[in-house]
């Protein structure tokens, strides 16, 4: 039984969410260990720290008894080196395969749009971004046509809004104000970004010509997220292009509106803390029913967009490569289910 001080209509789908596993007892001896505690279709039996883990099928899995013996993962950060692992046969499935690759999968492609968009995080609290004109600026040295045709070849959609495709009910939002007059950028502009997703490094290098290319002095940071993740939380880039899915774990935006804007919010990326974005988050805490929490997320993000510290790039799609051997590969928005009991290997 649990009791909550205040309403909180997504309290089930958070307690449905992949990281609140619930683990037998037996996972508790001294320390957590989950092997051979779960329920899922398939067995963890094996850890490699940051390599890979084995799986064996569960035989007593509530659903019915697996298709596949059992899975070897392997974990391949690098997306070149995942596609190219595809390609050489040493996996038949390969998680987000990155626009550059798609030529040298050919046809064993499966794209699933997503509720991800690429987003441009400005920092106000710096001073090279801390008027309303020089996050214009930035702004428009964002074509989200074009870089949806070119540098995503077409496989992701342009974004105008935070909420995409994958959410139909975002199509009622309300329009944008107009943006201010940009203004001349007169310091060095720092971009950060991450290379887990291939595509982020370019969309960097795209607004960081367009900037140079009107005298703006502008160093780059690329570095893996593990290690990149403290800097950017504590603000410490004028500018960052990261990849956010914003339904999160709940499947309502809700959680993801008040912990990447709100003034205390735990990724706020863009050190966010506007009064109006505040209103619309308390009214958004304060509904209870599902039409309204979504009018709310689109108030929410109208103000977020017109404080201009948040310019939406493309909204994705998730690409697995699968071989062609492999059926019941789960398509799923959510990117929760993959390979399932019905997944099978001819």
């Amino acid at each position: 039984r649990i009791r909550t001080s205040v309403a909180d209509t997504a309290l089930p789908q958070r307690l449905s969410s992949p990281n609140l596993p619930i683990l037998a007892s037996a996972a508790f001896d001294g320390q957590v260990d989950p092997r051979g505690a779960g329920t899922g279709p398939f067995e963890l039996t094996e850890t490699d720290g940051v390599q890979g883990a084995s799986l064996t099928a569960h035989q007593d899995y509530w659903a019915g008894e697996p298709r596949l013996a059992g899975l070897e993962v392997r974990y391949l950060p690098e997306a070149s080196s995942r596609t190219a692992a595809f390609n050489a046969g040493e996996v038949h499935v390969s998680h987000t395969v990155p626009i550059s690759d798609l030529g040298a999968v050919g046809d064993d492609l499966i794209e699933v749009p997503l509720p991800r968009s690429v987003l441009v995080y400005l920092n106000g609290e710096r001073s090279a971004l801390d008027t309303a004109g020089e996050r214009a600026t930035v702004a428009e040295a964002v074509d989200q046509e074009l870089l949806a045709s070119t540098l995503f070849e077409g496989r992701a959609d342009a974004a105008y809004g935070i909420f995409g495709p994958a959410s139909p009910w975002a199509e009622a939002r309300p329009p944008v104000p107009a943006a201010p007059t940009a203004e001349p950028l007169t310091e060095t502009v720092r971009i950060a970004t991450y290379p887990e997703r291939a595509e982020l490094p370019q969309v960097a290098d795209a607004i960081a010509a367009a900037l140079r290319d009107q005298g703006v002095e502008v160093e780059q940071t690329v570095r893996a997220y593990s290690s990149l993740e403290a800097d950017l939380l504590a603000g410490r880039f004028d500018i960052v292009v990261g990849s956010r899915s914003y339904l999160v774990d709940t499947g309502e935006p809700v959680d993801y509106l008040l912990s990447d804007f709100s003034c205390r919010g735990s990724y706020n990326l863009a050190q966010l803390c506007e009064p109006a974005v505040e209103r619309t988050l308390r009214d958004l805490s304060g509904e209870t029913g599902l039409a309204a929490r979504r009018e709310a997320s689109l108030r929410t993000e109208r103000a977020v967009l017109a404080s201009g510290s948040v310019v939406p790039v493309v909204h994705e799609r998730a690409r697995y490569a699968v071989h062609e051997d492999v059926t019941g590969i789960a398509e799923d928005p959510f990117e929760r289910r993959f390979i399932t009991a019905e997944t099978e290997l001819r």
